[in-house]
């Protein structure tokens, strides 16, 4: 049987990213530039509280911790805010993006898509000042992008045929600290 569709929120202005955090459910609003969010527990959570005015072009979001990491698309950068703010305001994450659309995160690393510049880039978000974008892999005209584990699932454009690849993340890891006096190795 074809499922059944319930209703969860209305009167939103052309709503496009969705992320959960517990209960709620923030949602991007492109037309209305804003960030809303609803309690999905609610009885009858037909409007959405506006969480943040303002954006331009909101559209993909990722959240880590209490940072809520947003796509501004028309202005081509990444900003984030602090959900857990009483009035969050908007910190630049990184600028200078080409046509940014969705992204994703994997332990402290932003992955990006750039739908005009062919690629998803990455960066560092612990760094004091991660203004530039890193690319990660160049193919055509990036959107979705979603991470299981180490691997980076993204929609292209592969020869006007549209596209799911994936894309291994998985690096060396130095996460431990060596505290080594010295090594030694026998026999040599």
């Amino acid at each position: 049987t074809p499922p059944t569709v319930t209703d969860v929120v209305t009167g939103l202005s052309e709503p496009s990213g969705l992320v959960l955090n517990g209960n709620d459910l923030y949602i991007s609003e492109i037309g209305g530039g804003k960030i809303s969010k609803i309690n999905i527990t609610a009885p009858t959570p037909t409007t959405a509280t506006s969480v943040i005015a303002g954006l331009t072009t909101p559209l993909g979001l990722a959240l880590k911790g209490n940072d809520l990491y947003i796509v501004e698309e028309a202005v081509n950068k990444i900003s984030k805010i602090n959900i857990t703010a009483v009035t969050p305001t908007t910190t630049d994450v990184v600028t200078g993006l080409n046509k940014p659309l969705q992204i994703a995160i994997s332990g402290n690393d932003l992955y990006i898509t750039e739908r005009n510049g062919n690629k998803i880039s990455k960066i560092d978000i612990t760094a004091t000042t991660p203004t530039t974008a890193t690319s990660v892999v160049t193919l055509g005209s990036p959107e979705g992008l979603t991470i299981n584990g180490t691997d980076l699932y993204f929609t292209y454009d592969k020869n006007t045929v549209d596209v799911i690849g994936k894309y291994s993340i998985s690096t060396l890891s130095t996460n431990g600290d060596f505290n080594v006096k010295a090594i030694k190795t026998y026999p040599n």
